[in-house]
């Protein structure tokens, strides 16, 4: 009498799933098959959720691409896209997965991602930054910190991974940011990254985001508008701990820092901010 899953011994068990993970990742890789089947292959393997299911998602989203960068990118790009035929959206909905998964083992998978070089993963890597915001772990906001610090990373690249840090919201993404807003190095290099980190932090909005601000604004060695850019997004914070940050601000800067808090006071508008 045949036994059911639930009475297969566990050994036994792992290298049925073992088999049933090599043959769903058989699938959403065999052309020959319709998408609707590709992708209900995918949304398996994703419900699996073991280590062996997390490698066949990582496969899939690498399967015939060229890991190179391209001197010219618009070099056959499109007969290679039309040669790829669904395989680029199967690759996504695999990121996807992985973002769903959030294991540790998952977030290496789309930190590799994110890392890789190659024009067929763009889409892929664009997604992949979003699923490491969905995970929100430290090691997930560690691999966003990485994309920003690459030398070999574009600045479009850099920027968006400091924008999704400000989406993730985390206590370890304060501390990225923070990173990248007191490097003078982000400033000579890239002074649009520079902003874009304020203003993720501003995004974020919590009391740690605002004491990162604060020390902006205070810290003499940053360039006149750097500071006055943290000023802005106390500003925009609008919180109880933006307008003592604020306040405090008033009381140790001079000239146009001063002034520049003492309206974004008024442009808070709420009695204590008023009343400062």
């Amino acid at each position: 009498e045949k036994l059911t899953a639930a009475e297969v011994p566990i050994d036994e068990r792992s290298i049925a799933r073992k088999e049933d993970v090599t043959q769903l990742k058989q699938d959403c890789l065999n052309k020959e098959y319709e998408w609707e089947d590709r992708n209900k292959a995918v949304d398996a393997l994703g419900a699996i959720r073991t280590s062996e299911a997390v490698v066949a998602l990582k496969e899939v989203v690498f399967s015939e691409v060229d890991v190179r960068i391209l001197q010219d990118p618009f070099v056959e790009v499109g007969e290679e896209l039309d040669r790829d035929g669904h395989t680029g959206a199967i690759r996504e909905v695999a990121v996807r997965k992985l973002g769903e998964i959030g294991t540790s083992e998952a977030v290496r998978a789309l930190k590799e991602v994110v890392l890789t070089y190659s024009y067929k993963l763009v889409a892929a890597r664009i997604d992949a930054v979003d699923a490491l915001v969905t995970i929100r772990t430290s090691e997930a906001v560690d691999a966003l910190k990485e994309v920003v610090s690459s030398e070999r990373e574009s600045s479009t690249w850099r920027r968006l991974a400091a924008y999704s840090l400000g989406k993730s919201g985390t206590s370890a993404a304060v501390l990225a940011l923070k990173e990248v807003v007191s490097k003078s190095s982000t400033w000579r290099r890239d002074k649009t990254l520079g902003q874009i980190a304020v203003a993720a932090l501003a995004a974020i909005r919590t009391s740690e985001a605002v004491q990162a601000l604060k020390e902006v604004v205070l810290r003499v060695t940053d360039s006149l508008a750097t500071r006055r850019d943290a000023v802005a997004a106390l500003a925009a914070i609008r919180t109880s701990e933006a307008v003592q940050a604020l306040k405090e601000v008033t009381l140790q800067v001079t000239n146009r820092l001063r002034i520049d808090s003492v309206i974004a006071l008024v442009t808070i508008g709420t009695s204590e901010a008023v009343q400062a």
